[in-house]
């Protein structure tokens, strides 16, 4: 990332905390087996939950005699190492960052999030934190502008054709795609003898290129045989639509040119 975009970029987001779903994670290259938190000589596997500029929050599973164990280093220094394959960087990098252990919190049992604010700055921790939280925002741009014709006509050549429909963790039926944009899905159920209810939400799992992803979506519309869902925000699906839809593709650092294009939509 040039030095320009940097500095630009970081005053946009000085007050943004980003939250990392496994989908920008995949993006960044995120190394599980390399990323430690240590605390005095005690090292643990973790995940970054967020990210910002002063902070970040890490996923930790832990047990109970953990727990009350590593509880009496709160608000002491401890150290985290991040490493990153070669997905955005163009070479595997790990990182080291000083900060202070703030908090433990249980979000469910034996699973808890960390939070960690730091004592001393990374360039490369910075750069990955702006980019990711522009992709974000880029992104979740593009899923809210309305879509020209020419986006439109491109997204009929998305290689998806089954929909599996399911609520509340039950199975309903298979339907084939009719229409699938970043906002709204439409599904033929002529062949499945099922029908869905209006305005209830359901849940859609489609299959690209050999990768799950899932879907929730509330039934807008149907006619005959055919329903129109209005789609929650999915960032993984408007990436993969994006490439449909003409728009410039950037994961490497030597790309980053494309920030720009991008800023422009």
């Amino acid at each position: 990332m040039l030095e320009h975009q940097k500095n630009k970029l970081s005053e946009r987001y000085a007050e943004h905390t980003l939250k990392l779903e496994p989908f920008l994670l995949g993006l960044s290259g995120y190394n599980p087996k390399e990323t430690r938190l240590k605390i005095q000589k005690y090292m643990l596997h973790c995940a970054p939950a967020t990210f910002s500029l002063e902070s970040c929050q890490l996923l930790l599973f832990l047990g109970n005699n953990e727990v009350e164990f590593f509880k009496n280093y709160e608000k002491k220094l401890v150290s985290l190492t991040l490493s990153f394959d070669a997905t955005y960087f163009d070479k595997p990098v790990s990182f080291f960052l000083k900060g202070k252990f703030e908090s433990l919190k249980m979000m469910r049992e034996n699973v808890y999030i960390l939070n960690f604010s730091h004592t001393t700055s990374s360039d490369t921790y910075r750069e990955l934190f702006l980019y990711l939280s522009e992709i974000s925002t880029i992104y979740k741009k593009l899923f809210n502008s309305k879509l020209t014709d020419e986006q439109v006509s491109g997204l009929k050549k998305v290689p998806i054709y089954r929909v599996d429909i399911s609520k509340d963790s039950q199975f309903i039926c298979n339907g084939v795609l009719a229409h699938l944009s970043t906002k709204y899905l439409e599904i033929d159920l002529g062949q499945a003898n099922a029908t869905l209810d209006m305005n209830e939400i359901y849940n859609y799992t489609i299959v690209y290129n050999s990768k799950i992803i899932k879907l929730t979506g509330k039934v807008v519309k149907n006619q005959e045989n055919k329903y129109i869902s209005s789609l929650a925000y999915n960032i993984e699906l408007v990436y993969i639509l994006s490439k449909y839809m003409k728009m410039p593709q950037f994961n490497k650092s030597k790309n980053t040119e494309k920030l720009e294009e991008l800023e422009e939509l």
